[in-house]
């Protein structure tokens, strides 16, 4: 309200004129805007998250609520006016510059996961939220945290929970697979020992426990391939050739009721691939597309190209852009449901009943591939069969033809002494036995200390055949480069269990060393020794 008077010529107050303006609105305004800070102030303080208000550039605080305050182990006084740089509660600085960048961006940022440090140093996992407000005109940033920590170390105990059952599923499955062969290799050494006694022959039995060595050493190349630990040996390959080679031994494997169809590209390029890896591959997915197709069926194998002019995203990372050749099996079988299509490749899940196998075969087959640089995807629906594609890429370089088949080694006609290092008694004594019977005199030690004195008296040795983990703090890598130092011309084999890629990374083959994977045959050996001594 405002007024004012209009005077007479005596001075006297003749009129009185007023003027007022209505301003009930601006008062119901300022009352609502106070009532609001009032409920913001109480919501922020009782609120069950923790919130803080700051400052957008160094973080200081300018107020906190008491969750916050509790979560974090500070006083409101060491933290208010404190940079958050200076406190140190971001576990990762560099997180919480990006959260500003966004927030600048945006004004407002939802669902930023990242971790905070306690006063005590206890981590704190954290869903952030983030809004500019604007107080006393000027904008502050509001911080909503949400505490995830325990349900982050829930999630940690139950994938700990799945890896372990995972693991027994796996593990059973395999000592399903090596006890039987081992029952297989015990009861044929037992008929061997009878038809020996009797002096009659004991071939047969022995083949059979040849070959079943043969499948626990395939068994434990399926893992390490699923590992993608297997030392792999790539050639230029004409994929064609090599699919087609296979399907007189593929026919007779799946049997006569697996009719076998193919579609080759004749012009596609060569690849440069592990060839025994590949037909493993190849004959691990035909066999089961045999298992899908119980009453018979149709098995179409493809070969053929496919580029790709934008990377491809996969799994575990992208396929860069080039040309591909893409090898496919498609069968008419029962299909897989779409959690089986989900777990396929993972080793730790299987179809198969108990008592049928550890159910490798695919695990195998992707850790294969994705160690050649390629892909490998299914697509299945039940009742209307499975195609499993397989992407390799192409090689710069032509196939040079058809492999040819390898000879059969002779065995026997060995001249010479070999020091034979193993810590194992009975795998010592294994390799001397088949050395005597190959032709080679033996010398034998028991670590690489005890060989070393057995070299310096002994003169006549030409080669030393050592295990690559030996006891007493000397390898039979460190062994080997301190022979060979002492003794010029001595030629050394190293022999080993352990993955091939493995023991590559500890210098083996920067040495110019010479490494037989056990268990190796009678032949791997005598093919090897007379390589390594020129006869």
């Amino acid at each position: 309200w405002m007024d004012s008077a209009i005077l007479d010529e005596a001075g006297a107050v003749k009129e009185i004129i007023g003027v007022g303006r209505n301003i009930t609105d601006r008062v119901e305004i300022s009352r609502a805007l106070l009532e609001s800070e009032e409920r913001f102030s109480k919501a922020f303080q009782v609120s069950p998250a923790a919130m803080t208000i700051s400052n957008i550039d160094d973080g200081a605080a300018i107020d906190m609520n008491e969750r916050w305050l509790s979560l974090w182990g500070y006083s409101r006084d060491e933290v208010v006016g404190t940079p958050t740089a200076e406190l140190g509660d971001w576990k990762d600085i560099g997180d919480r510059a990006v959260f500003i960048d966004q927030v600048k961006l945006s004004g407002s940022v939802r669902d930023f996961e990242t971790l905070f440090v306690s006063k005590s140093g206890e981590e704190l996992a954290v869903i952030l939220a983030g809004e500019v407000i604007e107080i006393g005109g000027e904008q502050r940033l509001l911080l909503v945290f949400h505490d995830i920590t325990e349900r982050k170390e829930m999630e940690r105990l139950l994938v700990q929970a799945q890896k372990m059952e995972a693991i027994g599923q796996l593990t059973g499955g395999i000592a399903h697979d090596f006890n039987n062969m081992l029952q297989v290799i015990h009861g044929n050494v037992a008929m061997a020992q009878i038809r020996l006694d009797k002096g009659e022959n004991a071939a047969k039995f022995l083949d059979i426990i040849s070959e079943t060595v043969s499948r626990g050493a395939k068994l434990t190349k399926q893992l390490l391939a699923f590992s993608r630990k297997q030392a792999l040996h790539p050639k230029i390959v004409n994929p064609v050739e090599l699919v087609e080679g296979m399907l007189d031994m593929l026919g007779r494997t799946l049997g006569e009721d697996i009719e076998i169809e193919t579609d080759f590209n004749r012009g596609v390029p060569a690849i440069l691939i592990d060839r025994h890896g590949l037909e493993n591959a190849v004959l691990n997915l035909a066999i089961n597309s045999r298992a899908a197709m119980p009453d018979g069926g149709k098995l179409t194998f493809r070969v053929g190209t496919m580029k790709l002019a934008n990377s491809l995203a996969i799994e575990d990372g992208t396929l860069p852009t080039g040309e591909y050749v893409e090898i496919s099996l498609h069968d008419t079988g029962v299909g897989m449901s779409p959690k089986t299509l989900l777990f396929a490749f993972d080793p730790f899940y299987t179809t198969k009943n108990v008592g049928e196998g550890s159910g490798l075969g695919l695990s195998m087959v992707y850790g294969f591939v994705r160690q050649s640089y390629g892909t490998v995807t299914l697509e299945s629906e039940i009742g209307e069969g499975t195609r499993v594609r397989i992407l390799l890429p192409a090689a710069k370089e032509k196939a040079s033809g058809k492999q040819k088949k390898s000879k059969k080694i002779d065995v026997g006609g060995g001249a010479g002494v070999i020091l034979v290092v193993e810590d194992e008694p009975s795998v010592r004594e294994s390799a001397i036995m088949i050395l005597r019977a190959i032709g080679y005199d033996t010398r034998e030690a028991a670590d690489g200390r005890s060989a070393l004195k057995i070299l310096e008296s002994d003169p006549d040795i030409d080669l030393m055949f050592s295990d690559v983990v030996l006891p007493k703090g000397m390898s039979g890598l460190e062994l080997a480069g301190e022979a060979v130092r002492r003794h010029k011309g001595l030629k050394v084999v190293l022999t080993s269990g352990y993955p091939e890629a493995e023991l590559e990374k500890s210098g083996l083959m920067a040495e110019g060393l010479i490494l037989l994977s056990k268990p190796y045959s009678s032949e791997d050996l005598s093919a090897t020794l007379k390589t390594v001594l020129g006869e």
